[in-house]
């Protein structure tokens, strides 16, 4: 029985919005898998990892369960963009699925570089399932050094 406290009449409705919303989150996850759709509070998938060294700027991704071929790199400026699409393998005839939570469908992931980049010397690895891109910076945004002059 649903008890309302008289001094905070609607606590009681807010509770049981909040458990609705969990339980449509987890039926979501149930049903469409862990990356059915992104959410504020967790970052699009693939996740990336990056760094830079004076030369490039390293980016790592891990996709597991695909072909090199079946990944898509776009480079354009100042923008990177990776997609795929991940097909569900076809069952034979009288099996069907006890579970399911391998992620199938497309995966499309768009970020702002902090520099254009210089795609003849950039080159992108799938190696065991984690994507590793190398992008090379023009030579206008490496550090230069100047010389320093007497007087």
């Amino acid at each position: 029985m649903l008890q309302i406290n008289q001094t905070h009449p609607w606590r009681a409705f807010d509770r049981l919005f909040q458990n609705s919303t969990t339980f449509g989150r987890d039926l979501e996850r149930m049903f469409f898998g862990p990356h059915s759709r992104p959410r504020e509070s967790h970052t699009s998938w693939p996740q990336f990892n990056l760094w830079s060294n004076e030369d490039e700027l390293i980016v790592t991704a891990e996709i597991p369960g695909l072909e090199a071929d079946q990944i898509n790199v776009d480079v354009n400026n100042n923008q990177l963009t990776v997609s795929a699409t991940v097909e569900s393998p076809e069952l034979v005839e009288g099996e069907s699925y006890q579970r399911r939570e391998r992620f199938t469908g497309s995966f499309e992931r768009t970020m702002k570089l902090p520099f254009a980049v210089n795609q003849e010397k950039s080159e992108a690895r799938y190696v065991d399932g984690v994507l590793q891109l190398r992008l090379s910076k023009p030579e206008r945004d490496k550090p230069q050094k100047l010389a320093v002059q007497p007087g």
